[in-house]
């Protein structure tokens, strides 16, 4: 008997999605594969609350990443969602999945007992259910609520890492996506950089940038590094905006999705009359880091591999105090605020690269003692015969 705080939707279960990104036969690939990947480690049902994976799976597109939202799907190809009222309208928009139940939001409603209660329906007592646990749309409070209902019931598992391993390996039509992306990047980026001179303020800049990319139907991330003068060493993004002085150096790491396939690059800009020799010592070390890691980027080699060629590289330079700990991460469909797929690029990182997986790298040297940075990365597509450029940059120094 289903709960109170329950309730199916008839009118989307009799219609079909106005939207699809993707095509019919890619969606069954995909489900085949998780159901693979589920009967391969004992998993009967899923619970699926990272909004990547519910997008991947069956097309479900919100901005709701942190609200309650669960997609069910078992090992012989159910899939359900669970969701509030909010979010009906998307779904019936765009969701491959046309079976829905609504969540009653009202006071003392439980989370947990409303999931237990489709488990029960799916006929998950007794058996084993996947959790994504490492998800924004799992808080601690939603899965102590769960463990709470479901201990002694059925059996849980932690399977964050479950759909995501399999989307890292990108198919034609999500690398079409990808390369789209980059090509709004570079219209996007040329934007801004025609901006960028003494006096022009930081807000100008980026808003020649956002306006090239909502001009070309790409999807723009609220906020991204960008900054002159002392905040050309700030690589997450800050509240308020400066201006570019003279001499100065511009620090850019842009990203751009479509689709929800984002693509990113890095780069500096520097400004005259005058050029510190110290930029461009470092800015050839840049050049010569990206050089030597996207030589790696190739299927059997490490994210470790990656990452060693990068340290050694400007420890050659001596530049190593000023070099981050890791230097990029796989990219793919990502809701704000990160465009990041785990894992980093770092030290001993075990994750092997494979063909068709995209990877961004990027070189950046921070040195907080004489307040200079320099920056110079770019995303590709793994290739048996090496990186497939998504992205691209200069390899001259830009001087405006």
């Amino acid at each position: 008997m289903r709960s109170p705080s329950v309730r199916p939707v008839e009118d989307i279960a009799t219609s079909s999605p106005a939207q699809a990104h993707f095509s019919p036969a890619e969606f069954a690939r995909r489900r085949h594969a998780v159901q693979d990947a589920m009967a391969a480690r004992g998993v009967d049902c899923l619970l699926i609350t990272r909004l990547e994976d519910q997008y991947w799976l069956c097309g479900f597109d919100s901005g709701a990443a942190s609200v309650f939202h669960v997609l069910f799907f078992t090992v012989d190809g159910q899939l359900l969602h669970l969701s509030r009222s909010a979010d009906l309208s998307n779904i019936a928009y765009t969701s491959q999945c046309r079976n829905v139940l609504v969540f009653d939001d009202a006071h003392g409603s439980s989370k947990g007992e409303a999931i237990k209660d489709v488990l029960a329906s799916l006929g998950m007592a007794g058996r084993v259910v996947g959790v994504e646990t490492d998800s924004v749309g799992m808080s601690l409070a939603l899965h102590h609520e769960l463990q709470a209902a479901l201990t002694g019931w059925c059996r849980t598992t932690d399977t964050s890492a479950l759909v995501r391993d399999i989307r890292r390996v990108k198919s034609q039509e999500e690398l079409a996506y990808l390369r789209r992306a980059g090509e709004i990047l570079h219209q996007a980026s040329a934007s801004a950089i025609d901006v960028v001179k003494p006096g022009a303020f930081e807000g100008d800049i980026m808003a020649a940038f956002q306006q090239t990319v909502f001009s070309s139907d790409g999807e723009a991330f609220a906020g991204f590094p960008l900054g002159a003068g002392p905040r050309a060493l700030l690589v997450r993004p800050v509240a308020g905006r400066g201006h570019v002085g003279e001499s100065d150096q511009v620090l850019f790491e842009p990203g751009v999705a479509y689709r929800h396939y984002c693509a990113t690059t890095m780069f500096s800009v520097l400004t005259g009359p005058s050029v510190d020799p110290r930029h461009l010592a470092m800015h050839a070390a840049c050049v010569d880091a990206l050089a030597r890691v996207q030589e790696m980027i190739r299927p059997g080699n490490t994210f470790g591999d990656l990452y060693e060629v990068h340290r050694a590289t400007f420890a050659e330079h001596g530049f190593e105090d000023a070099a981050l700990k890791a230097c990029g991460y796989s990219m793919g469909a990502v809701w704000e605020t990160t465009w990041m797929e785990p894992p980093m690029i770092a030290a001993g990182v075990p994750l092997v690269l494979q063909e068709q997986m995209a990877v961004f790298t990027h070189m950046i040297l921070l040195d907080r003692r004489t307040g200079l940075s320099m920056v110079l990365g770019e995303t590709v597509e793994v290739t048996a015969n090496g990186p497939a450029p998504i992205t691209a940059v200069p390899r001259e120094l830009i001087i405006r």
